[in-house]
């Protein structure tokens, strides 16, 4: 809708999205730029500086909407002299750019063209070099002497040997993937401020020297890392975040989200991440006790780990996890008001309240409340899609709306059924050996077996006429 597009309505909604709604308003801006271009050259071929510029992705990578470039780029720039066009833009001589390997060991190349290897190649030609378009292959390098003026590389990054940054203070940008796994210290990277795809600092004890990185765009490795403090700048993350060693999340307050899996798996305490709104896979914070930092997380699109966590005060924002959900150690469900599903197993063993629940309509599979005396703060749970283990409960009360467990039923305590009303199927086996009183699953269908059933309420009856 061209009034819609070109008002504020869109931008402003996306902005909503955070870091997300920001990559597709810049894909967007990106792909109506390119088709104003190429309408442009096919209505009189004629391309202006500041146009080829675009083209020839100086400044950033275009970016669209699919998994390959856009053929369009390649169709206005196919009948061009690359050199002619990157000499006028970069103000450098033709013989300082080159497009091929054997072009660029000639030496005082300041911007190579395509894919670029300088494994083994010798510091006086390599000194020169400010820009490469393509990937740069450098994994057997030690040291990055000779890299002094390297500002940008628009592919990926292979620094695997190298175990100090010292030399690389131009570098501000690495279009895809960068593998530094055998970088200790990142000081020397101080002007590095985004890597389009993976980042590998596996080996990285501080981040002291990251200052202006803001965006990783897949998976960030960062398995040593103790302390967070460093990556103050970096707000997104586009894939899977591993922080497997951090202590302190102190450092990360600007980030907001996650669109892989999280591991947090030693933080003991989310200070620090105040502003983390989503993680759109697998979240592992077992080592964490309390949720406070947490107050902004909305979602979490894989299973939540939590096992540690003895408060959910921080979690008030919650409202879906899609796959399990384990909050084991948990005794009070207060700050889980919002949370109204979970996709997977819901394993609240410890809980003795429910109390804080009360948005919860739906469990995906196993509900595990084996702690639980109450049922009150469950009113909104209407299915469970495994086993119901209810071990502890003594009154139904608050599984008003509970229809339907497709497994294994245990209310081994209970001694009334009044609240299950509205239970009208078990798939499994069912446990109610507690039971002096029909009332309540006078509707119950087991569907393990109908004698099953038959045998059941027999057993009722007959409890029930003893204890008069």
């Amino acid at each position: 809708d061209q009034v819609i597009a070109g008002s504020e309505v869109l931008s402003n909604k996306l902005g909503e999205f955070g870091a997300e709604g920001e990559r597709f308003l810049k894909r967007d801006a990106h792909m109506k730029r390119l088709t104003e271009i190429y309408n442009h050259y096919q209505e009189n071929g004629e391309l202006s500086e500041d146009q080829l510029r675009f083209l020839y992705e100086i400044d950033e990578e275009i970016q669209g909407f699919g998994y390959y470039k856009d053929e369009r780029i390649e169709k206005i720039l196919a009948n061009r002299n690359p050199k002619k066009d990157l000499s006028l833009l970069l103000d450098v001589s033709e013989d300082r750019i080159s497009l091929t390997q054997k072009e660029f060991m000639r030496g005082g190349v300041v911007y190579h063209y395509e894919d670029l290897d300088i494994n083994g190649v010798p510091i006086e030609i390599i000194q020169d070099l400010r820009f490469v378009k393509g990937y740069l292959y450098a994994s057997e390098l030690t040291s990055a002497q000779g890299l002094e003026n390297l500002s940008s590389i628009g592919g990926y990054a292979a620094f695997n040997s190298l175990t100090s940054a010292q030399g690389l203070e131009n570098l501000s940008s690495i279009g895809k993937s960068a593998n530094f796994n055998s970088l200790t210290s990142a000081q020397g990277l101080e002007n590095l401020s985004s890597i389009g795809g993976y980042a590998n600092f596996e080996s990285l004890t501080s981040a002291k020297g990251l200052e202006n990185l803001s965006s990783i765009g897949g998976y960030a490795a960062f398995d040593s890392l103790t302390s967070a403090q460093g990556l103050e700048s970096l707000s997104s993350i586009g894939g899977f975040a591993e922080f497997k060693s951090l202590t302190s999340a102190k450092g990360l307050e600007n980030l907001s989200s996650i669109k892989g899996n999280a591991s947090f798996k030693s933080l003991t305490s989310a200070r620090g991440l105040e502003n983390l709104s989503s993680i759109r896979g697998y979240a592992n914070f077992r080592s964490l006790t309390s949720a406070k930092g947490l107050e902004n997380l909305s979602s979490i699109r894989g299973y939540a780990n939590f096992r540690s966590l003895t408060s959910a005060k921080g979690l008030e924002n919650l409202s879906s996890i899609r796959d399990d959900a384990y909050f084991r150690s948990l005794t009070s469900a207060k700050g889980l008001e919002n949370l109204s599903s979970i996709g997977g197993d819901a394993n609240f063993d410890s809980l003795t309240s429910a109390k804080g629940l009360e948005n919860l309509s739906s469990i995906g599979e196993e509900a595990i409340f084996k702690s639980l005396t109450s049922a009150q703060g469950l009113e909104s749970l209407s299915s469970i899609g495994g086993d119901a283990n209810f071990d502890s409960l003594t009154s139904a009360r608050g599984l008003e709306n509970l229809s339907s467990i497709r497994g294994y039923a245990n209310f081994e305590s209970l001694i009334s059924a009044q609240g299950l009303e509205n239970h009208s199927s078990i798939n499994g086996k069912a446990n109610f050996k507690s039971l002096t009183s029909t009332k309540g699953p006078e509707n119950l269908l087991i569907n393990e077996n109908w004698y099953k059933k038959l045998y059941l309420l027999i057993r009722i009856k007959i409890k029930s006429f003893i204890s008069r």
